[in-house]
Parts: structure tokens; C-alpha cells; sequence
């Protein structure tokens, strides 16, 4: 019994240890994931901001909260405990893997993976409660409400006041610091042999936090006197010290949403915006590049975005379609210059050309064989979209969500476009817009700027270039 009982501990030894070991595969897998949850934390942080800005407002004048604020607030706050609660997941499900030391060049990437995806996580955290949460904790009203349970959202007591003290932690700042030093010193300038590891250490070096705690400098945002004062705050008045706010005003611009680092190139360009508007159809195809922003160093290819263009009120009108049950809740948005269609973090929403051109690169793609029929059926399908949720699970094969190039994947529903399976699901990419067009006698590239310049001449000759880089092709830029 005794030896049946040894060989029973040794095989679960040799189990546990072999499902410890983590394959490419495993955490390719976890890369997405957490791609996803750091998609979404994004998100969840511009709404703690946007919702911050318009109820401060309310605060500063020592008005009353509505019923509808009240709401608003509990959900947005209960759906950032969510995604806390998942970052912290990620945070610490790798943290001791710096103990480890590889040989082989395969497990050298799998722990800089890991390790990667941790840190990246806790420094959202950290940037989080930055540009985000500590202005509601210099607001003595928000702070109040944030502070105090709400059952039926499942938000529990001191909620701002733990996030705070987590912040001001010097044990958890030393541990982040840690880590820091390791990825400094086994980075290996990035080359790692995993798909979208660009994202994630992209991610890493633009969070503020990441250079605050790297030069070891939080003293220079909170003092002593918070840790001390164990962050009772309900109504007491304190709150943090003011280079908080300082830093959230410095860098909110830059940083919110890790949305970009610089304005496109097209930006506030008003002959390119009148030239576009003028040149554009209802139901052409929008394709950008935005290589300024986070997001487009994980979508794969040149092209980082996709969007439809569905027309003013006049051609609207002409199509018969103005008074359609999906258009008319948006036509005081269309009135307003609202004409493109496009799934962002925060959903499928209307948008207006000058706010669509903070890119670098653009492409206006138009079937020229296209129906009236079809191109009614094509619009009207784009506003059926309008108010569902980003989805950052990217499945072309579902219906309740929505991302960018399956905007348009949904909508021309009779183009074959190409997909590739990624994982468990099929995904379509804006580049894969891109490559179906170029060999499409039916499809023509209307407009095409490439790094702020427009190309005039052979279009689908430079878009096959953009396609394959390593093309010596050179389109005529002029």
C-alpha cells in the first residue's frame, strides 16, 4: 500500500509539474486574452473620465446628482471593479516567473511573454487610477458616492478608499519596480517570437506609470500623509495631493485610452476634408492607418481600421431611404455632419468625417457595379449596428458584436472576403479588405493618402505594395 501510495505522489508530481509548464501555443492564447481585457479596461477607463467630466461639473456648483447620475455612476463604477478585478488576475497569475532562468530560445520568449503580460497589467492599473479614478477622489461629492456600497451593483464599502491605498502602497510600487528592472534587462529589444507581443510592450512603454516607477519618482505624486491617513476618506475631505491632478492634466491628452501619441496627418486638413466629402458615395468603404495609436500595432498589416461612409441627407433621400425605421432616430445626427459608421471601444457609433481624419493613411473604396438596391440594403444594414458593443473577441461569425472590418464583413454580405482562423474563431482584418479589392474589377480605389500625401496615380498598384512591403513597387506620390 505504501509503494502504490509513493507511486501515486510521484506520478502527481510529474502531472502537476508537466501541466505547470506552459506551452507557445497556451500562451499565444493568453496574449489575446489579455489583449482583450486590456482592450476593455481602455474602454472602461475613457467612460470613468467622460462620466467624471460631466458630473464634476454638477459637483463644482454643489448640485445634486439626478437619480440618472446616480446610476450612471454605480454601473460605470461596478463594470471598472469588474475589469480591476481582471487586471489583477493577469497581474499576479505570472509574478514569480522572474525566478526562473531558460536556456533554449523558445522558453527565454514564453517567460518574456509572460512576465510582459503581467507587467503591462499592473501598469494599467496604476494608469487607471492616474488619469482616471484620483480626480474623483479630489471631489469631495463623487468621492463621497464612490466611497459608499451599492448592493445592487455589487460595489462594496471604500471602494475608492482601497483603489487609493493600493496606489499609494510602497510594497506594491517596490514589486512593480522589480519588475520593471527585470524587463529592462531581458527585453532583448522585443524580439519575441509571439504574435502581437508588439502590443503588449507597447502598451508597457507608453504607460506613464511605467516611467514614473521605473526613475522610482511616486513620491513626487503622493505624499507620506496619505499612507498615513490609511486613506479614510468618506468625509473627511482629504484627498490625494495635488501633483495627482497635475499629472492627469499633463498627460491626459496624450495618454487617455492610450488613444495616440501624436495627431495624424490628415488632421484638420480642410482642403483634404472638403475633397473627401466631396468625392465620397454612400456606402463606400473607409480604410486608415493610424500608426500613432496602440491599437493599430496588434492589428496585423498596413491598414489598422475600417468604416463605412453612409452618406448625407440629400442622398439619403435620393435613395428612397431617409425615412427608414433604422435612419430616422439618426438624423439629427446626420444633419450635424455625422456620415460615417465605424465600430470604436465604445461600440458602433456615428461619427463625422473631420473627426474620422486624425490618420495618416486613407483609402475610399467603392464597388462601381453596385445596385441602388443593394447599396439601400448596404446602409441600412451599417445603422442596424449603431449602439452595439465592440467586440473584442474579434469572431466574424457572430451578430451581437461588433468590430471594425466586420463592419464591413457584415454589411457586404455577398463579397467573399477572405478571413483566416485565428485560434477558435475566424477573424477579417481591414488588410484583408484591402487584398480583395485590389484583384476585384468591380472594386475602385476612389482616394488614396498615403502619410499625408494623396497618391493620384496607379492606386491599386501602390495598395499592393502597402499589402506586401517588401514589393519594390514605388506608386507616384504627388
Amino acid at each position: 500500500m505504501k509503494n502504490l501510495f509513493a507511486i501515486f505522489l510521484l506520478l502527481s508530481t510529474f502531472l502537476l509539474a508537466k501541466n505547470s509548464t506552459d506551452t507557445k501555443e497556451q500562451i499565444q492564447q493568453e496574449i489575446f486574452n489579455s489583449i482583450r481585457v486590456f482592450e476593455e479596461s481602455l474602454t472602461i477607463r475613457q467612460k470613468m473620465i467622460e462620466l467624471y467630466n460631466k458630473l464634476h461639473v454638477k459637483s463644482s456648483k454643489q448640485q445634486p446628482l439626478s437619480g440618472k447620475d446616480l446610476e450612471e455612476l454605480s454601473d460605470t463604477t461596478s463594470s471598472f471593479l469588474k475589469q480591476r478585478n481582471k487586471l489583477y488576475t493577469i497581474a499576479t497569475k505570472y509574478e514569480k516567473e522572474t525566478n526562473s532562468k531558460p536556456n533554449d530560445k523558445e522558453s527565454k520568449d514564453i517567460q518574456m511573454a509572460k512576465v510582459s503580460i503581467s507587467l503591462a497589467s499592473t501598469l494599467m492599473m496604476y494608469d487607471n487610477w492616474m488619469l482616471a479614478i484620483s480626480q474623483y477622489q479630489n471631489d469631495n461629492l463623487l468621492r463621497f458616492h464612490l466611497n459608499n456600497p451599492d448592493s445592487g451593483y455589487g460595489i462594496g464599502y471604500m471602494e475608492l478608499s482601497k483603489m487609493a491605498s493600493s496606489f499609494a502602497s510602497s510594497q506594491n510600487r517596490n514589486r512593480t519596480k522589480t519588475a520593471i528592472d527585470w524587463y529592462e534587462q531581458n527585453k532583448q529589444n522585443d524580439d519575441i517570437d509571439f504574435k502581437d507581443y508588439q502590443y503588449i510592450s507597447k502598451l508597457i512603454s507608453n504607460s506613464p506609470s511605467y516611467a514614473i516607477i521605473k526613475e522610482n519618482d511616486t513620491s513626487n505624486i503622493i505624499g507620506t500623509k496619505i499612507e498615513k491617513a490609511t486613506f479614510d476618506f468618506i468625509d473627511t475631505g482629504k484627498s490625494v495631493k495635488n501633483e495627482t491632478t497635475n499629472l492627469v492634466s499633463l498627460l491626459f491628452g496624450n495618454t487617455v485610452g492610450m488613444v495616440a501619441t501624436r495627431k495624424g496627418k490628415l488632421y484638420d486638413n480642410k482642403e483634404i476634408l472638403i475633397s473627401t466629402k466631396s468625392n465620397l458615395k454612400a456606402g463606400d468603404i473607409l480604410l486608415e492607418k493610424t500608426p500613432f495609436r496602440l491599437t493599430d500595432s496588434f492589428i496585423p498589416g498596413h491598414w489598422g481600421h475600417a468604416a463605412l461612409w453612409i452618406g448625407d441627407e440629400q442622398e439619403l433621400k435620393e435613395l428612397g431611404i431617409w425615412d427608414n425605421e433604422a435612419i430616422v432616430p439618426y438624423q439629427d445626427d446626420i444633419r450635424n455632419k455625422k456620415h460615417i459608421i465605424e465600430a470604436l471601444r465604445e461600440g458602433v457609433v456615428i461619427n463625422s468625417m473631420q473627426h474620422f481624419l486624425n490618420i495618416d493613411d486613407l483609402a475610399v473604396i467603392r464597388d462601381e457595379d453596385i445596385a441602388d438596391d443593394k447599396r439601400k440594403n448596404i446602409i441600412i444594414n451599417a445603422f442596424r449596428q449603431l449602439g452595439k458593443e465592440y467586440d473584442f473577441n474579434f469572431d466574424a461569425n457572430s451578430c451581437d458584436k461588433v468590430y471594425c472590418s466586420k463592419l464591413v464583413y457584415m454589411t457586404y454580405g455577398d463579397v467573399p472576403w477572405p478571413t483566416s482562423r485565428t485560434l477558435d474563431r475566424f477573424v477579417v482584418n481591414p488588410d484583408d479588405i484591402a487584398s480583395y479589392i485590389v484583384d476585384d474589377d468591380s472594386f475602385e480605389i476612389v482616394m488614396l493618402y498615403h502619410d499625408g500625401k494623396e497618391i493620384r496615380d496607379n492606386k491599386k498598384i501602390a495598395m499592393k505594395e502597402f499589402l506586401n512591403p517588401k514589393s519594390t513597387i514605388q506608386a507616384s506620390i504627388k
